[in-house]
């Protein structure tokens, strides 16, 4: 009879003691404590993209509460925006090494607000995993325009960051200045700054603008 329980029966009588209830939980809760599982938490979505091979043929998106380590977690599914706030529920795992929620329901809380303000780090900050999911900027030389399978490398003399194409593919982009003649817009030895949420696929991270 408790209308906060999740199989909640307006037509009930009498409380048998059957009522069932989710566990609430920060993104930070989740990411940093490793949790699985069904749950429900909430945040605003940063990206939103196709369907693609490295989420199993899956649409998906991020959400992001707040700034900081283990803030972000991927979702599976789509029907949202960028800026919307979501209340989703659905079933926590991680998936190839990307913690995920799958077969999530959600509400749609608000829409069009600002998004977490992305966290500086250095290329080679991407590759540790209290940044999964959130969203990064980084600047970096172009040490190589075009490493296979979508990715190219962008390094500030700390190490590599990978950037994949999952959402954008700028290694088949191009620039003109009179419409007529075209340069491929990534250029090795140019600097680039890139923003992105960072992802975890076949082994790396990988920041995907």
């Amino acid at each position: 009879m408790d209308p906060f329980a999740v199989n909640y029966d307006l037509n009930a009588t009498e409380d048998d003691g059957s009522c069932v209830y989710i566990n609430n939980y920060t993104i930070q809760e989740i990411q940093s404590g490793g949790l699985s599982g069904q749950m429900q938490t909430t945040g605003i979505v940063t990206a939103v993209y196709g369907a693609d091979n490295a989420l199993g043929g899956d649409p998906s998106f991020v959400i992001q509460d707040g700034n900081g380590p283990y803030s972000a977690i991927w979702v599976i599914g789509d029907g949202v925006a960028i800026g919307d706030e979501l209340s989703i529920l659905g079933n926590v795992s991680e998936v190839y090494g990307l913690r995920q929620i799958q077969g999530g329901s959600f509400d749609i809380l608000s829409s069009e607000n600002e998004l977490p303000v992305a966290e500086m780090l250095a290329t080679n900050g991407i590759n540790e995993e209290q940044w999964e999911c959130v969203l990064i900027e980084m600047t970096g030389e172009c040490v190589n325009p075009d490493a296979n399978y979508g990715e190219w490398h962008l390094n500030d003399g700390s190490g590599i960051g990978v950037l994949d194409d999952i959402g954008y593919n700028a290694i088949d982009d191009s620039l003109t200045n009179d419409g007529e003649n075209y340069v491929p817009l990534l250029e090795q030895g140019r600097d680039y700054r890139v923003t992105g949420p960072n992802f975890y696929a076949y082994g790396a991270w990988k920041l995907l603008p």
